[in-house]
């Protein structure tokens, strides 16, 4: 497994499949169908950007599985990651060592010094992927995460881990 960057021809199809699943389109606030002009909508501010957010492509067996997001929270030492995998794979630990694997990264190749993460309270095994990669959950943000598609409010744990721990 690796984790590669993302490429708009290579990921994009990947990237509208695995967001049609019911299993990850119900946790994330994407629009359903997921379509490729909402792939693009979502791609064009991470290219425009380039120094504040990334998507990063989880590969197994030359095959796009699914894909971590990252980009700059509040302060800039903070990088905030959203993960998602296809949902055959869950629960197989492709999830978790692509965490590992993207923890690694930022603590090595960036000047990140912490990585956190929100987790509505019904996916605990989100919640167990952080917690996994030795990330601890710092409490419960209420009234937080706004859902658009569910046109909602949510309360999130907000989990997250610092390079020197």
């Amino acid at each position: 497994m690796q984790l590669t960057p993302f490429d708009h021809d290579a990921h994009t199809g990947a990237l509208i499949r695995l967001l049609n699943q019911e299993a990850v389109a119900s946790a994330l606030p994407f629009a359903e169908p997921f379509t490729e002009e909402d792939a693009v909508a979502y791609i064009k501010p991470l290219e425009a950007e380039p120094r504040k957010q990334w998507l990063l492509a989880i590969e197994h067996n030359d095959q796009t599985i699914g894909f971590i997001g990252y980009g700059r929270a509040t302060y800039r030492h903070i990088v905030q990651c959203y993960y998602w995998l296809d949902a055959t794979l869950h629960g197989k630990g492709f999830g978790t060592q692509a965490l590992a694997d993207f923890k690694q990264h930022i603590f090595k190749a960036t000047e990140f010094t912490r990585i956190q993460a929100l987790v509505e309270p019904d996916n605990p095994a989100s919640a167990k992927v952080l917690e996994r990669n030795g990330f601890v959950n710092e409490g419960l943000l209420h009234n937080y995460f706004y859902h658009a598609k569910n046109q909602r409010v949510y309360d999130v744990h907000i989990y997250a881990m610092c390079k020197e721990e």
